[in-house]
């Protein structure tokens, strides 16, 4: 079977939807019509389809391994898990499983069926541990992606709060500035009637101080004119009389009438209060910013490596973070996909008893037993944890249960076709990855998830 008719045959066999069109239980066709009907006959019946299809697709699944294709090395893995599907059923056809039978024991169990045990082995390899390694990849992003979307959420928090903060400062602002406008216009106001009244009482004491001084004139040249009188009778020489009467003469000498002036003078000084600062307004720390709480201090120190960045810093990160979630999740998803494939393959090509010895060969037993080890002790050790992903089997159809499980299956298979015990003892001499407990804890997950019967295979 050559690459192109290879493809004619896969081509045909997607057209005509072979793979989902047979019941595998009665080998008589499905519900797809006359046409698959039709195929499902010649198939089940026709000699050279019979004698020769097995042996075909399984020299064409060796074959896609040396395919010139562009991206040929992830187009192999998607051609042979479409082979898988096609291999599948035609084991559950009693002719065709014989001829399958045959072809594996032909050159003493090697030839062109250990080479296909050989790239299933290959394949199981690869696909397994690079799907698991992108896995913990992926967990990996996954918490990084929740971290920079709560950082995100705090940043834009925290942009929230420093507005709000600054409308209130800048109210606050407004507030204190009306209230000192308010006060100040009050003092003045008052310091204005202040004046007034210093200085109405100012005229009512000079118009005071003026009358007593004009009353104590008069009542002095009344004695002058007296004292000139008795003189006069009495022969005495009479004083002069002052040329301006009018003028009092003890007013420069009247020290109550300087006194009450100054005094008037240092009322009016002494009453005339200041303006005094409100109470309202603000001291120097309360309008400091800097004196207030800082936001969510521990919170950000609880960021590690991300409390730096800025909101772009953020956005960025989280879109490469997105990219290479989307980027993993595709490579994973066909990982997993060809790994499934491969591992059914193995589940139920094991199942008799000569088709399992070519994995019994010298050569294939000690590498067949490493391999399973390896991903059990992914599966069952401490290492699980690593694997566990949000939403597994909704994003990638990734169900580790299964996956063990059909490993399980494999371990059971081909224990019971070895009637040597050399896979048992390879089993233990795997000083990488055995150890005696994993296979309690197998069959702990598998009877818990009622996946696996507690005296042998399960279904198969």
């Amino acid at each position: 079977a050559g690459g192109g008719g290879g493809r004619s045959f896969m081509n045909s066999l997607d057209s005509t939807g072979f793979s989902g069109s047979f019941d595998s239980g009665d080998g008589m066709g499905g519900d797809g019509g006359d046409s698959s009907s039709n195929l499902a006959f010649v198939f089940q019946t026709h000699p050279m389809v019979v004698d020769r299809l097995v042996p075909s697709l399984i020299s064409l699944y060796n074959d896609i391994e040396y395919t010139e294709r562009e991206g040929s090395f992830y187009f192999k893995f998607h051609m042979r898990a479409t082979l898988g599907g096609v291999l599948q059923y035609l084991w559950g056809l009693p002719q065709h499983r014989r001829v399958w039978l045959s072809f594996a024991s032909k050159d003493g169990f090697r030839g062109q069926y250990l080479k296909f045990a050989n790239m299933l082995m290959n394949d199981a390899t690869y696909l397994l541990d690079e799907a698991l390694s992108h896995l913990r990849k992926i967990r990996e992003l996954d918490t990084k992606q929740e971290a920079l979307q709560q950082w995100e959420k705090r940043r834009i928090a925290q942009q929230k709060q420093q507005q709000l903060q600054r409308q209130q400062q800048e109210q606050q602002r407004q507030q204190r500035t009306s209230s000192s406008t308010s006060a100040s216009t009050s003092t003045a106001a008052s310091t204005n009637r202040g004046d007034n009244n210093i200085i109405n009482n100012n005229n009512n004491n000079s118009d005071n101080i003026n009358n007593v001084n004009s009353n104590t004139s008069n009542e002095s040249q009344q004695a002058q004119m007296l004292s000139q009188l008795l003189r006069l009778i009495a022969g005495q020489p009479i004083d002069t009389i002052a040329s301006n009467p009018s003028e009092p003469s003890n007013r420069s000498n009247n020290p109550s009438s300087q006194d009450t002036h100054n005094n008037a003078s240092g009322s009016t000084t002494g009453s005339q209060s200041q303006p005094q600062p409100p109470s309202q307004l603000p001291t120097a720390n309360s309008a400091n910013p800097a004196n207030s709480a800082p936001i969510d201090a521990a919170a950000e120190a609880d960021q590690g490596e991300y409390r730096n960045l800025t909101m772009a810093q953020v956005v960025e990160a989280l879109k490469e973070v997105e990219r290479d979630l989307s980027s993993s999740s595709r490579i994973v998803s066909g990982l997993l996909h060809s790994a499934r494939s491969v591992i059914a393959i193995l589940g139920f090509s094991t199942r008799e008893y000569w088709s399992c010895q070519t994995f019994l060969l010298p050569e294939m037993v000690g590498r067949l037993a490493d391999t399973l080890n390896y991903f059990l002790k992914f599966l069952t050790g401490p290492e699980r944890k690593q694997l566990r992903v949000k939403q597994g089997e909704k994003r990638f159809r990734f169900n580790p249960r299964a996956l063990l499980r059909g490993i399980i299956v494999i371990y059971l298979n081909v224990y019971s076709a070895d009637v040597k015990g050399v896979f048992s003892k390879a089993i233990g001499e795997d000083a990488r990855s055995f150890h005696k407990d994993m296979f309690s804890e197998s069959a702990a997950v598998l009877s818990k998830s009622l996946l696996l019967s507690a005296g042998g295979g399960g279904q198969r």
